[in-house]
């Protein structure tokens, strides 16, 4: 008993050093993921949902900036190709991760170094699917198939489909593109804007089992015509689509009728920077962007209301917050030469007002991604190799440092109780997990301040206790 009183302490030391080197296995269970709805995925697809809104279904008010894991990946893929991997990350509704990796100069020479892979949320590797030339957009349907379009070893465009374990499904021809991101409908068709140079812009309708169900022509669009890929083809809950090109925005309802519904005020920069895009709010509003101007328009072409964003120019896609309001990321110029030096997050009400500007820390000419947030307000943004996430009141949250760049549309997504999902690219690709900080959490920032010290500190104390023990 007096052993115990006097050095007790060092097993209760050496106790608290095992305790925390099983962190991460705690993290594992911290974020793994189950769907409350088990057919509906997380983040099916770019934007999240048929809407575009870039609104995710969990919570993210504890999420705290903590490092849970991260991924460099060791696969088959050579070191080199891992630098071109990007977006979008999609999640599935059991909480694994799929991401894209393609290499436009080995393939199809070389066809291993492209490919889709899947992990699950504790960033372990389940599978990879080499052989695939995809082009940066895919989806996943409610009975967890992945889908995407790319080209086969003869350069043919194809719309692919592997089943949950990474087995090829079906693959069906579709035209050249694509032009926009793969959107899936209520009936769990697949929808995607292409082209030809007879046809010119063209949307493809195709069917859960790969049949093809329906081409459509869009009307006075020509071939070259294109947009924000992300942003610019939308799918409302009754089967209606909505394509925008240059100034042009079109319906297609489901029967097929093809019908022009609005079009936007001319701006030049529509032909040098993909600058049009939009999202589709619950009920059923289009809200329109290009650098200058929001547009708020009715399912049938009215106009709701118009916002002249100047002195700022829309940099981001649109996104939409629990309340209604419309985010986005901008910048302007505070100097004499008009270079874009600020970059600030707007919100703007449901009735087309500003309803705060946030000026951000970093400034940056090229912003591709989308604000992405929870359901209870909280925004993330990518800018540069740093994560800011913002409260729903526009004050800053925190900030983070990712060690890459965020540069790749969708290359951040929410899964279950606010994970953040971040794809970064330096000089290799990495997969960062960040989320809430508990007692449980394993975070790595923690450990890789206390664990160090703490062991060196146990390991003092148990060889002071042996010599301790040799003396008597």
């Amino acid at each position: 008993m007096r052993g115990w009183r006097r050095h007790g302490w060092v097993l209760a030391l050496l106790l608290v050093g095992l305790l925390l080197l099983a962190g991460p296995s705690s993290v594992t269970s911290s974020t793994s993921a189950q769907s409350s709805d088990p057919g509906k995925p997380f983040w099916p697809m770019s934007k999240a949902d048929a809407g575009g809104t870039g609104h995710a279904a969990s919570r993210a008010a504890a999420n705290a900036g903590t490092t849970l894991w991260l991924r460099y990946f060791n696969t088959t893929f050579v070191p080199e190709q891992l630098t071109t991997a990007q977006g979008p990350l999609l999640i599935g509704s059991d909480g694994s991760i799929c991401l894209f990796f393609t290499d436009n100069y080995a393939f199809p020479s070389n066809p291993a170094l492209c490919g889709v892979m899947k992990f699950d949320a504790n960033g372990k590797e389940l599978w990879q699917a080499p052989g695939y030339l995809s082009e940066f957009v895919g989806a996943i349907a409610s009975d967890g198939t992945i889908i995407f379009p790319g080209h086969d070893a003869l350069g043919t465009p194809k719309l692919f489909a592997l089943d949950p374990d990474g087995n090829l499904k079906w693959s069906r021809g579709i035209l050249d593109g694509p032009h926009s991101r793969l959107v899936i409908g209520p009936e769990d068709e697949s929808c995607l804007l292409t082209s030809n140079r007879t046809e010119g812009l063209v949307l493809q309708i195709i069917q859960r089992d790969g049949s093809y169900y329906r081409n459509v022509t869009l009307p006075n669009e020509p071939y070259y015509s294109y947009a924000d890929h992300i942003s610019n083809l939308l799918v409302a809950p009754n089967g209606t689509a909505y394509a925008v090109t240059l100034n042009n925005i079109t319906s297609v309802g489901p029967n097929g009728i093809v019908r022009p519904i609005f079009r936007t005020e001319y701006d030049y920069w529509n032909y040098t920077d993909p600058s049009l895009a939009m999202m589709l709010r619950p009920d059923g509003t289009l809200i329109v962007k290009n650098k200058s101007y929001l547009w708020a328009i009715q399912p049938n072409g009215s106009l709701l209301w118009s916002l002249g964003l100047a002195p700022y120019y829309a940099m981001s896609p649109l996104s939409l917050a629990p309340d209604g309001s419309i985010l986005l990321l901008t910048a302007k110029s505070t100097n004499a030469s008009g270079w874009l030096d600020m970059t600030a997050l707007l919100a703007v009400t449901s009735a087309g007002q500003i309803e705060w500007i946030l000026d951000m820390p970093q400034a940056s000419q090229y912003i591709e991604m989308a604000p992405v947030i929870s359901s209870d307000g909280i925004t993330f943004l990518g800018i540069g190799e740093t994560i800011f996430a913002v409260n729903p009141d526009g004050s800053m949250r925190y900030q983070k440092d990712i060690g890459g760049f965020l540069d790749g549309q969708d290359s951040m997504v929410i899964g279950e109780k606010g994970v953040l999902f971040a794809l970064a690219r330096n000089h290799s690709a990495t997969l960062t997990a960040i989320g809430p900080m508990t007692s449980n959490s394993g975070s790595l920032d923690t450990l890789a301040l206390i664990l160090p010290p703490l062991l060196i500190l146990g390991a003092a104390a148990v060889a002071l206790y042996a010599i301790r023990t040799r003396k008597r």
